[in-house]
């Protein structure tokens, strides 16, 4: 049971808007929602007890109103609307990519009421077999007491500038849904020593089981998230660009109507930041200017950060060969500063210098200097 309803777990909504990819962009905001996890874990309906599996379709049952459900389905997506669908583990498709379509093949995926409905809602469905799903009880009740108390400790800690405490509290807030999730089935890392490598290498342990917690809870605590980012930015399409889990990034500098924004009410959505330009490159890979700083976001670069820099001249610092970039001899680059990354050189295929990779050796782990390429 617990396996069927795992295989409905998804993550976060990472999605990089194709007509806007890889383009030079004027003003903008980015909205991000206060508190997304806590705010579903407050607000939505939530299963609870043990589910009653079912054959065929759900019917609609007012004592189990929330359900997992095993679909084949074809579709293909909407004119104008954003694609929602992923599908894990299949060597027909890229784990991170959003799909039109099924492709050549009709395709088997578990999925909650939640996203069956967002599915219904984003693709035009050619052909959908409902083959069997669970159904729960449900309740929108459960962490509000937990919830209250949290946020009350993480709005005084930062009105006391309690940094720290702020972050506990942060942690306590937006790490519960996941224990619910813990999967029952662990394998170890073992540790041996490989004479002929003459380094320490690793193999896996067998297999061990333990306890579930309660699966269905995670499932749709993060199903519910999904569909919060997913509509607020399905309501703005024309302006919408990018968004990662919980934040939305628009051009224009007016809020968008039909989407709640408000810098602290749990579950409202923040105005985090105005940019004056910016360039989306893929998921998790994009530049913009916010108060004349260029921030930088790309996962996999040797940093995270690019703030209070600014490189006037590409050959001021660093040299060109090929298409990698390196750092002219004796030229050293403040802390935090993405090695020869500039605004003209963030495009696919360029390649940098500066990534620390760790690599085993006979004494040890030892962290090199490598390459990043910024792939498509």
């Amino acid at each position: 049971m617990d396996k069927d309803i795992r295989a409905a777990y998804r993550g976060g909504f990472c999605y990089a808007n194709p007509r806007f990819t890889e383009k030079d962009l004027g003003n903008g905001i980015v909205l991000d929602v206060n508190s997304l996890y806590p705010s579903q874990m407050y607000y939505r309906m939530l299963p609870y007890g043990e589910p009653v599996p079912f054959l065929g379709e759900y019917q609609k049952d007012e004592f189990y109103p929330l359900y997992v459900q095993l679909i084949v389905i074809e579709f293909h997506v909407k004119q104008g609307h954003i694609p929602t669908i992923q599908i894990k583990k299949n060597p027909r498709f890229v784990e991170n990519e959003y799909l039109t379509d099924n492709g050549f093949e009709p395709v088997a995926m578990w999925v909650t009421n939640i996203d069956l409905e967002l599915i219904k809602e984003h693709y035009e469905i050619d052909s959908i077999e409902y083959i069997r799903g669970y159904k729960f009880k449900a309740c929108n009740t459960f962490f509000r007491e937990y919830i209250d108390k949290w946020m009350k400790v993480k709005m005084q800690a930062t009105i006391d500038g309690n940094g720290g405490l702020r972050t506990l509290a942060k942690q306590m807030l937006n790490a519960l849904y996941g224990k619910f999730g813990l999967n029952p089935s662990v394998r170890s890392h073992i540790p041996y020593f490989d004479l002929e490598k003459n380094k320490v290498c690793y193999r896996y342990g067998e297999e061990e089981i333990r306890d579930p917690i309660y699966i269905p809870m995670a499932v749709f605590i993060t199903s519910w998230a999904r569909y919060t980012t997913i509509t607020a930015a399905q309501s703005c399409y024309d302006r919408f660009c990018y968004a990662d889990t919980d934040s939305l990034h628009l051009i224009g500098l007016d809020e968008p109507a039909g989407i709640e924004v408000d810098p602290v009410k749990l579950g409202a959505w923040k105005h985090e930041s105005t940019f004056s330009k910016a360039r989306y490159v893929r998921q998790k890979c994009y530049a913009e200017e916010i108060d004349g700083e260029m921030k930088i976001t790309c996962a996999g670069m040797p940093e995270r950060s690019y703030k209070g820099v600014k490189i006037k001249k590409e050959g001021e610092h660093f040299e060109i060969k090929g298409n990698v970039y390196f750092l002219k001899p004796d030229t050293k680059l403040p802390d935090g500063v993405y090695n020869g990354v500039t605004w003209e050189n963030f495009h696919k295929g360029n390649t940098f210098l500066g990534r620390l990779r760790p690599i085993h050796t006979a004494g040890g782990i030892v962290l090199i200097n490598s390459a990043f390429t910024i792939k498509a």
